[in-house]
């Protein structure tokens, strides 16, 4: 949209719409970034847990 073409209080209305809808994608952007970290963290401490229960399961054995 031209903002030169539009109505002043249209403009404003539309500029402060376009930062709303900027930030809900940067949020959400962020949460996808730390809900992927999670698993990442959850899969590494499940390996460390099955890779310890192996070794003591061998060294018991």
């Amino acid at each position: 949209m031209e903002k030169e073409l539009m109505i002043p209080e249209f403009a404003e209305k539309w500029d402060e719409e376009r930062a709303i809808k900027e930030e809900i994608q940067e949020s959400l952007k962020k949460s996808k970034e730390r809900e992927i970290a999670s698993i990442m963290l959850l899969a590494f401490s499940l390996g460390v847990t099955i890779m310890t229960i192996a070794f003591f399961g061998v060294a018991a054995w």
